[in-house]
């Protein structure tokens, strides 16, 4: 690649302000052009096998450098690009869980060869299936030879404080904290939010609040960045004088990661589907609905999959049992831990994530494009929406159009959607004589909009269908 070629590629909107080069893409491939002040250490750390060590490790996502660029005037390098974008308001508490041991992982390994990480940012991490790859390469540098790691408040704010959090009742609150990019969630905040804030913390979130108010937005920033400075040098009990070795203070703090506690409450949903968990193999233990999703995955035979409401997930690991690449959601904390656990456990190439698709997350930053809307990063070949009709049409008020216009925006070619008629016991227990309209017909129709080749089969328990759809050609 000449010089000339890499001042074309397009930046990657998630490359705004990192001091080490530029991410860029060029068609389905992914490079780092590396400004001159980092050149020289990188080119050492992939001369001496650095690189090639931590990727063969799995601690960072494998780079290489770009072949056909000048040796010395340029250096540009390839990374491997990961299937899934994910971002850390969209994973459950284990998978935040998982990220933050990582990257403590790598910062020991750096600590190893005299090197270090200059930030921690969870959007450093994207996961492959269950796996936390660490992606921002340029984040690598030498260490400094103090014993405070410079990261240390912001893994406090992006992964300590949201963990602590995500164990209580308000976890759903850590997840609107996770879109900032400035400050996370403060010691005061995860006081305040797990109860242990005393009536004089109480009293100042409540006059943060106000000042929040009365500052946005002009001024703001000034403000957000002398509060964090305000409990970064408290955040850990350790200060610039502590003879604990970094390494060892960073041991401590993995243990204490790895302890926090976790979400743990018995929901409803948590436990509806543990009926009908069978073995992954075909048998007599399997329904006429497991039998008949393996059936259309088998002769569909899509390269990913999208699982709407997946609950704990057999039917997403049944898929990657097959081969294909999937990501599950549902907004129900439990069950995706349940399953992030059960896809690690099984070495299933299924990406869980936290979200309710009836409202997809939007597109987040200036203008819209730093964090893409879900509806961009999770389409996928096929969706599979099992037992999820009549809840949104009865306990959501969803039209039939709404539901299929949804479905149709995250499928790139395949359906599989089941249908619940008025006869199944919780639909005619949910009946409302208001909508007469809802109806196996009709649902056809409007899936016709869209979608051809309907084929319609029996699902579990009767009179339950599937629908085998097909996206029309344009």
């Amino acid at each position: 690649m000449t010089s000339t070629e890499a001042a074309s590629l397009q930046s990657h909107p998630l490359s705004t302000a990192d001091p080490s080069g530029r991410l860029c893409e060029s068609g389905e491939k992914l490079y780092r052009v590396i400004n001159p002040i980092k050149q020289e250490l990188y080119r050492r750390l992939f001369k001496d096998g650095t690189i090639e060590d931590l990727c063969k490790k799995g601690l960072i996502i494998n780079t290489s450098i770009e072949t056909d660029s000048p040796p010395e005037s340029l250096l540009i390098l390839e990374h491997r690009r990961l299937p899934v974008v994910s971002y850390a308001f969209e994973w459950s508490s284990e998978m935040l869980r998982a990220a933050a041991l990582h990257v403590i992982d790598l910062e020991l390994e750096l600590l190893k060869k005299g090197l270090s990480l200059q930030d921690c940012h969870p959007w450093n991490v994207l996961f492959e299936g269950t796996k936390p790859q660490f992606v921002d390469f340029g984040s690598i540098q030498t260490e400094k030879g103090n014993d405070i790691w410079e990261a240390n408040g912001e893994f406090f704010r992006y992964y300590v404080y949201p963990l602590m959090v995500l164990a209580t009742p308000h976890h759903r609150i850590v997840r609107h904290f996770l879109t900032d990019h400035w400050i996370g969630i403060t010691q005061l905040e995860a006081d305040f939010l797990t109860s242990r804030a005393s009536s004089e913390a109480k009293e100042k979130i409540r006059t943060l609040v106000r000042r929040i108010r009365k500052l946005l937005p002009s001024g703001s920033l000034n403000f957000f960045n002398s509060a964090i400075k305000s409990v970064e040098g408290r955040v850990t009990g350790r200060s610039k004088k502590s003879t604990e070795s970094r390494s060892s203070y960073l041991t401590r703090l993995r243990t204490m990661v790895e302890g926090l506690p976790n979400f743990q409450a018995d929901t409803y949903w948590s436990a509806y589907a543990q009926d009908e968990y069978p073995d992954f193999s075909p048998s007599a233990t399997w329904t006429e609905k497991h039998r008949q999703v393996h059936a259309a995955l088998t002769k569909l035979q899509p390269k990913t999959l999208l699982d709407i409401a997946s609950n704990t997930g057999w039917y997403s690991i049944l898929a990657a049992k097959m081969g294909i690449q999937v990501i599950a959601t549902d907004n129900d904390e439990t069950c995706i831990n349940q399953l992030f656990r059960e896809a690690r456990r099984l070495e299933a190439n299924v990406h869980p994530l936290y979200g309710n698709l009836l409202c997809p997350s939007p597109a987040i930053g200036t203008p819209g494009t730093m964090m893409p809307a879900a509806v961009d990063r999770l389409r996928s070949e096929c969706v599979l929406a099992l037992a999820i009709t009549h809840h949104m049409v009865f306990r959501f008020f969803f039209s039939l159009d709404q539901i299929v216009n949804l479905l149709n925006a995250f499928s790139s070619r395949y359906l599989i959607v089941e249908f619940v008629p008025k006869e199944d016991k919780y639909v005619s227990g949910w009946w409302d004589a208001s909508k007469p309209w809802y109806s196996l017909e009709a649902f056809r129709n409007s899936l016709g909009r869209f979608f051809d080749n309907i084929v319609e089969i029996p699902s579990h328990p009767s009179p339950r269908v599937l629908l085998i759809c097909e996206k029309k050609k344009p």
